[in-house]
């Protein structure tokens, strides 16, 4: 076992203070119960980050760290580099995340975020983005879920209600059981998510008895909270 994890300073609510962390292939699924259960990670973190403390200027995070042979819903992701930095003339903090898998990113997240007052603005640019990693958040509607989404996501607004909104999402050979009727389906073509739900464009549609039609509709819910199915299919 050849991971290692460094600390030093120290973090406070009352007064200005900065905690260093450094870490040396340090395994990030035994952080697993302290984020979320939904969905399970794992890798192997080095770098080094710094965190923030003020009483009146609020959280602040630096950092840059390379996570290789991660997996995201026991799927590989390949490694991801996450870096942030002070940005002085929006008073906040710019943080970028991309993937590496194969050669290729198929995601970059270039994101501000402002803690003091607890605002978020930036953009998920995917590139023939997995989704199924996104199948433990969509449990109870969709499984089996797999193919590809490419496009742009604006997430902005205050952090207890950002506002989402795409910009050309396809969906690209994408395959996903509906849990309702337990049948699979196969679906191409635009979407696009709002902060009402995620929506089918009249895509055709394809099931696994090789029958075809079009789907429109899709998954509702209120900023990702209270999801409910609302998909019809001709």
């Amino acid at each position: 076992d050849n991971q290692k994890i460094q600390i030093d300073g120290g973090y406070s609510k009352q007064h200005s203070d900065s905690l260093d962390l450094t870490l040396e292939q340090f395994d990030i699924s035994s952080l697993q119960p302290l984020v979320s259960n939904k969905i399970q990670f794992s890798g192997l973190a080095t770098g080094h980050a710094t965190i923030r403390s003020s009483e009146s200027e609020g959280l602040g995070l630096l950092m840059n760290l390379s996570v290789d042979s991660t997996y995201i819903a026991e799927k590989p992701a390949g490694t991801i580099l996450i870096g942030s930095s002070w940005n002085e003339e929006e008073d906040g903090f710019d943080f970028t995340i991309r993937n590496s898998l194969s050669g290729k990113s198929s995601i970059v997240a270039d994101v501000l975020l402002q803690t003091k007052e607890k605002k978020i603005d930036g953009d998920l640019n995917l590139d023939q983005f997995r989704i199924g990693y996104l199948e433990p958040l969509l449990h109870g509607v969709f499984s089996e879920m797999d193919g590809k989404l490419s496009g742009t996501i604006n997430l902005s607004g205050p952090l207890n209600e950002i506002d989402i909104e795409s910009r050309g999402l396809i969906l690209d050979d994408a395959k996903m059981r509906v849990d309702f009727t337990n049948v699979a389906y196969n679906v191409s073509g635009p979407i696009h998510l709002d902060n009402s739900g995620a929506w089918f464009d009249s895509n055709v549609i394809e099931d696994e008895y090789g029958e075809t039609g079009k789907i429109s509709g899709g998954i509702a819910w209120d900023r990702f909270k209270n999801m409910n199915f609302q998909t019809n299919i001709n």
